[in-house]
Formats: C-alpha cells, sequence, structure tokens
C-alpha cells in the first residue's frame, strides 16, 4: 500500500509539472518577436551594478564597450572595499562614456537579480514602516520584492526580447552553494502562500505558477525521505511476502518503468525544442543530448533541497556573495566566500 501510495504521490507530482511545463513551452513557442528597430535613433545608456568586483569589472567595461561602441556606461559602486572603484576611475580617464556612481553602503545597489529594473518610487512606498522593500534576512530578496510589488497592484513585466550574459559557475561547490541558497529562499517564501491565494492582483494561472515554484525544494524533501521508506518497505515484503513481492512487480514494474520514461520525456523535448526555435543550425542530435543532460541535470534540484531544509532547521540564514572565476582568493569577509 506504501508503494502504492508512493506511486500515486509521484504521477499527481509530475502531473503537476507536466501542466507547467505544457503552459510555458506553449508560451514559448508561440512568442512574436518585435519588429526590429534602428538602434542608432536612441541614445543608450548602461547601468553597471557592482560592489567588490575588481576582478572582472575591467573586463565586464571592455566587453560592453566592444559590443556597444557608443553606449554611456554607468557604474554603480556600492561602495566597494577593493579597487573597483580606482579601476572605474582609470577607464573612465580613457572613455568620457564611462561613468562612476558612488554609493554609501546600503546592501543594494537597486537592482536586484539579473536584468530586473524596478522604479525607485516602487521601492520606496514598499519600505515605509520597515525602512526596506523585503525582509532583512531574505535570500531571494529580489523575487521577494517581485511578490511584494505584485501583491500591491503594481503591474510586472517580461521584455522577450532582451537578454542577460553572466558568468557561469565552473566550480561544483559554488554551483551547489547557489542553487542551496535558491531552494532555501524558496523555503523562506512558503509564508507568502496565503496572501498569493487571497491577492486579487495575481490570476488563477499565475497563483499556480508561484505556489509550484515555492513547493518544489519541499517536494524534492519529501520525494528524498519517502524513497528510502518506500525501498525498504519493498526489501521487506520481497524477504518477508516473496509472492506478494512477485504479483506486485507483474502487476505495476511495467507501470512504474512507464512513468519513469514520461517523466524524463518533457525535459528530453525541451531539448529539441530550444533547438528548433533557437538554434536550428544545430542538429537533432545535439537537441536530443541537451535534452538528456536537463533531465540528468533537475536531479541536482534534490541535493540542493536536502541541503537548504537542514541550514532551514539549523537556523543558518546568512549567505556571501558567490566567489567570481577570476577570484583566486577571497577579497575579504564576508564578500566572495564560499558558504
Amino acid at each position: 500500500m506504501v508503494s502504492l501510495a508512493l506511486l500515486a504521490y509521484m504521477m499527481v507530482d509530475f502531473g503537476r509539472f507536466l501542466l507547467y511545463w505544457a503552459g510555458s513551452a506553449h508560451a514559448f513557442r508561440h512568442n512574436r518577436p518585435a519588429e526590429p528597430g534602428d538602434p542608432d535613433v536612441f541614445q543608450w545608456h548602461l547601468v553597471v551594478p557592482c560592489r567588490d568586483e575588481d576582478a572582472v569589472i575591467t573586463a565586464t567595461l571592455d566587453g560592453l564597450r566592444a559590443s556597444t561602441p557608443r553606449a554611456h556606461l554607468w557604474v554603480v559602486d556600492d561602495d566597494s572595499d577593493d579597487r573597483t572603484r580606482e579601476l572605474v576611475l582609470e577607464a573612465a580617464a580613457r572613455d568620457p562614456r564611462i561613468h562612476l556612481v558612488q554609493r554609501r553602503r546600503t546592501g543594494s545597489v537597486g537592482l536586484g537579480g539579473n536584468g530586473q529594473f524596478v522604479r525607485l518610487t516602487a521601492l520606496d512606498e514598499l519600505g515605509r514602516g520597515t525602512g526596506a522593500p523585503w525582509p532583512e534576512r531574505a535570500l531571494l530578496e529580489d523575487y521577494e520584492s517581485g511578490l511584494e510589488l505584485r501583491l500591491a497592484g503594481y503591474r510586472l513585466t517580461h521584455v522577450h526580447e532582451t537578454r542577460v550574459s553572466q558568468e557561469g559557475l565552473v566550480s561544483v561547490r559554488r554551483f551547489l552553494t547557489q542553487r542551496t541558497r535558491w531552494a532555501q529562499g524558496n523555503m523562506q517564501r512558503l509564508r507568502y502562500n496565503p496572501r498569493v491565494l487571497r491577492s486579487p492582483h495575481y490570476t488563477l494561472a499565475g497563483k499556480a505558477e508561484v505556489l509550484y515554484t515555492f513547493l518544489q525544494p519541499v517536494v524534492c524533501v519529501l520525494l528524498v525521505l519517502l524513497t528510502p521508506v518506500s525501498l525498504g518497505i519493498s526489501l521487506a515484503t520481497r524477504i518477508c511476502y516473496p509472492q506478494d513481492a512477485a504479483v506486485f512487480e507483474q502487476r505495476f514494474g511495467l507501470l512504474m518503468l512507464i512513468a519513469f520514461v514520461i517523466a524524463a520525456l518533457p525535459l528530453v523535448r525541451w531539448g529539441a525544442v530550444y533547438r528548433t526555435s533557437v538554434r536550428p543550425e544545430r542538429s537533432r542530435r545535439t537537441g536530443l543530448l541537451w535534452g538528456l543532460l536537463l533531465w540528468l541535470y533537475t536531479y541536482h534540484l534534490f541535493v540542493v533541497a536536502v541541503r537548504a531544509a537542514v541550514r532551514l532547521l539549523l537556523g543558518r540564514n546568512g549567505w556571501a556573495k558567490t566567489r567570481r572565476n577570476a577570484e583566486l582568493t577571497a577579497v575579504g569577509a564576508p564578500t566572495a566566500l564560499e558558504a
């Protein structure tokens, strides 16, 4: 009975994921790009928020200058402790379109997340009474600020034609550290569930998406806990009741195998969709390989979810900024330390 209950639970959870994937795939495939415009009719200003980034700030400015020769580059330095300010000033001396904006330490330079822009007046409104638009110990302050903005009635828009380039993590340890922080941040946001469900500013689909995101690490932890229990019961049944175990395998063994295969199909299919829509010059075999790698990649969610749950139970909510690849050693506590 426990094995059947676990199988039913996995199927329900898979169905929930399948609905979410189907909606995402539909939006991805039916998105119509806007008509291309003439960039020369605009004066471009690019904002680079940073703090303690002397290892990468020069390369960042050089890359932006190479891709946007006539743009003004505004570096918003959040009172760095390293040589970020000096390096930006050196670059500005060579290039009059590079500007430095120096801020006193606030803990945030105002641009939460990658490629996210928020009106200052909206953040000020959220911070009335508390002095901050998100809780002090929030691990995902960018997401929480978005939740607070939506709950307050502000309109949030995703611009499909934009993209963000960022440095990839080449260290498994730093990768797991970053993903653990995200999982723990999702667990912290479970307290938003009642407000989201009652909010008139969220559609039914929006509420389902938010709840799916919040509950994903929780479901991973439950599956990790239930799997050894189910395996133990199955092993005990095989030893104590071999005939019953054989009957169960005959009845449901193929069904469980099919469920396992079906669980991988949406992710494998996504590789083919991505190849067709974004990289049509690549072969179908490459698209299939991307999908298989994506399927294997998702299993790290179980690892980081358990780590996040343990940290949450121990009351460990502090994190340092993820170290850049160019930083061989820590620049200065608490910046660039591994958690």
